[in-house]
């Protein structure tokens, strides 16, 4: 039996930002193109699903069948990435508290907006990188290390291995000189 095929998923993030225009005749193509092949279009709203009656006009809205659903706020996800993440003391390069600063700054003077965080931090990685240029040696020596470390265990690994099997052979050897002197 043929399964039915899987949806093509349609993002569009920020939607309140969107030409209206665009967005109506984007989801008027999807629409058509729904008998031939399933699609599921995700419209992010940032504040509240009835404003999107404002959006799409009726025409458009009747063709579509509508359902809401609400994510975790912005700012509860911001609060878990800083706590599990920014403030684990294993994250390297650990932000300083300026950093922090800045971007809890810009996630809210951007409306809680988790692009603006996400963009902050690349800023803040771009500068940490520009202008302490060791910083980036420190990346490189970490991994050369770890990489040394793996050669180091496993050469010592393989000189176990060789000096066990040359102990086995002067054994055997030994074996062999005492049966020859017993001949």
């Amino acid at each position: 039996p043929l399964l039915p095929p899987r949806p093509v998923v349609v993002i569009v993030e920020d939607t309140e930002s969107f030409d209206n225009r665009v967005l109506s005749d984007l989801l008027l193509a999807l629409s058509d193109a729904g008998d031939a092949l399933p699609v599921c279009v995700l419209l992010g709203v940032a504040t509240s699903a009835s404003m999107m009656h404002g959006i799409i006009p009726a025409a458009v809205a009747a063709r579509l069948r509508v359902e809401s659903f609400r994510l975790w706020s912005p700012r509860a996800i911001m609060t878990a990435v800083q706590e599990r993440v920014l403030l684990d003391p294993g994250f390297v390069p650990a932000p300083s508290n300026a950093s922090l600063e800045t971007l809890v700054t810009r996630f809210a003077e951007h409306d809680f907006s988790l692009s603006a965080a996400r963009r902050a931090m690349h800023l803040l990685a771009l500068d940490h990188f520009m202008t302490r240029e060791l910083s980036s040696m420190a990346m490189c020596m970490t991994a050369a290390s770890l990489a040394a470390a793996k050669t180091t265990t496993t050469t010592e690994e393989e000189e176990e291995g060789e000096n066990k099997e040359n102990d086995a052979h002067s054994a055997r050897d030994g074996i062999d000189a005492k049966e020859d002197a017993s001949i």
